[in-house]
C-alpha cells in the first residue's frame, strides 16, 4: 500500500495542488519553517482524522480561510482508491468523508488505509500525558477488532451522560441506566486493551532488541488499571465489579464532577529499569522507545491483514535526537517494504542514512519533487 498523490486546499501554508509521492522512500527535505511538518500532518490527517501536532484541526487551516480539503490516491497492487476530507469551520464545524467519491461514514473511512507516524515532536508518547497513550492504544484496539470502533465511541458518550448527570444532580433512577451500560462497555474496552497489550508487548520486546540494542536500558510495557481491578477477568466480571463501584462513588464523583472509574483513567505503562521511563531515559532515549512502540504497533497490524501488505509510515524530523547509529537502525527496521515519507532539515545526515528514494524540497510552502540519485 502506498500514496500515491495528495493534494491540499487552504491546509497551513502549503500551496494548493498536487504532490507526487514515490512507493518506496520519500525524503521531505528544506529549512526549518517551510512546511515539511504541514505536508506531512496532511498525510496524517488525512489518513487517521487526527493530527500529531494538534487537537484542535482549526488550527490547520490556512489563515483567513474556513476550510481545508485533502485528498489523496492511495494503490494496493492494482486497486486504486481515493479518499478525501473536507473540514470547514462556522458556527458548527462540519466534516465530510468521501471514499472513491462517495460519503462514508469514519468507521469505513479508517478502514481504507494505514497510516502511521512513528514521530512526533509534541505527542510524545514515552513523556507526554496518559491520552496519548490512550489515543494510540485505542487506535490499535480499533486496528486489530474493528467492531470495538463502536464499543468506543459509546463508552465516550455514556461517559459524557454521566458526568452530565453529576453535575446536574439527577435523580438515582437515570443513573442506574447509565452506570449499567458504561459499566459493560469499560470492562470490554479493558478486556480488549489488555488482550492488544499482550500481543504486542513481545513484538516491542523484539524490536527494542534490535534497534535499541546498547543504546537502552531495559524497557517494559504494561497496561495500568485500577488497582482494585483483578486481573484476568472475563468482561461479565469486570463489569459487574464496575457497576458496583460506579454506584458507590456516586457521592464522591458528585463532588469532584466527573467520573473517577474507568478505561478514560488508564494508562499504557512505559518503564525503563523498573521506572517510569519519562524518569530514567534521555530525549534521544525517549524518542527512540517511542518511535519503537509505534513501529510495533505497525508490525501487529500488518500481521493481521497479510494481504493489504505494508502500511505507510511518516517520520517527522525524525533523525532529532537520535545518534546516527541509532537512526540507521531504526530506519533499516521501518524500511522493510514499507512507503516512508520522512522529513528533515538536516540533508546530508539522511541521505547518508537513505541513499535512493524521491526527494520533495520544500520552500515556503511549495512542494517540488524529483528523483533521488
Amino acid at each position: 500500500m502506498h500514496l500515491e498523490s495528495l493534494e491540499t486546499t487552504g491546509f497551513r501554508n502549503l500551496r494548493n495542488g498536487a504532490v507526487q509521492f514515490g512507493p518506496g522512500w520519500n525524503l521531505v527535505l528544506g529549512a526549518n519553517g517551510q512546511g515539511k511538518t504541514n505536508l506531512l500532518e496532511a498525510i496524517t490527517v488525512l489518513g487517521t482524522l487526527r493530527s500529531f501536532r494538534t487537537q484542535n484541526l482549526r488550527r490547520a487551516v490556512r489563515h483567513g480561510e474556513r476550510r481545508f480539503v485533502l485528498r489523496g490516491l492511495f494503490r494496493t497492487g492494482n486497486l486504486a482508491r481515493e479518499l478525501a476530507m473536507e473540514l470547514t469551520f462556522g458556527p458548527a464545524p462540519r466534516r465530510r468523508l468521501l471514499l472513491d467519491g462517495s460519503a462514508v461514514e469514519p468507521r469505513r473511512y479508517l478502514q481504507t488505509v494505514r497510516v502511521a507516524v512513528l514521530t512526533g515532536r509534541r505527542e510524545n508518547i514515552v513523556s507526554g500525558e496518559p491520552r496519548i497513550r490512550r489515543a494510540f492504544l485505542d487506535r490499535l484496539v480499533f486496528q486489530l477488532r474493528p467492531a470495538m470502533f463502536d464499543v468506543l465511541r459509546a463508552y465516550r458518550r455514556l461517559l459524557a451522560q454521566r458526568n452530565a448527570w453529576l453535575r446536574s444532580g439527577g435523580s438515582s433512577s437515570e443513573a442506574d441506566v447509565w452506570e449499567s451500560v458504561l459499566a459493560r462497555e469499560a470492562a470490554t474496552i479493558v478486556v480488549a486493551r489488555r488482550q492488544v497489550v499482550a500481543r504486542l508487548e513481545p513484538v516491542f520486546r523484539e524490536l527494542i532488541r534490535e534497534v535499541g540494542a546498547g543504546r537502552l536500558p531495559e524497557v517494559g510495557l504494561s497496561y495500568r488499571a485500577e488497582s482494585w481491578l483483578p486481573a484476568g477477568e472475563a468482561a461479565a466480571e469486570l463489569a459487574e465489579k464496575y457497576g458496583m463501584m460506579y454506584h458507590s462513588a456516586r457521592e464522591r464523583d458528585g463532588r469532584l464532577g466527573f467520573t473517577g472509574y474507568g478505561p478514560h483513567r488508564h494508562d499504557l505503562q512505559v518503564t525503563a529499569e523498573g521506572r517510569p521511563a519519562a524518569e530514567n531515559l534521555s530525549a534521544g532515549q525517549a524518542r527512540l522507545v517511542a518511535a519503537v512502540l509505534r513501529l510495533a504497533a505497525v508490525e501487529l497490524v500488518e500481521g493481521k491483514t497479510p494481504p493489504d501488505g505494508p502500511g505507510i509510515v511518516v517520520m517527522d524530523d525524525a533523525d532529532s535526537e537520535l545518534d546516527p547509529e541509532a537512526f540507521r537502525a531504526l530506519l533499516t527496521r521501518v524500511g522493510r517494504g514499507r512507503q516512508v515519507i520522512l522529513s528533515s532539515p538536516r540533508e546530508a545526515e539522511v541521505r547518508s542514512a537513505v541513499a535512493t528514494g524521491t526527494v520533495l524540497r520544500v520552500l515556503d510552502g511549495a512542494v517540488l519533487g524529483g528523483r533521488g540519485d
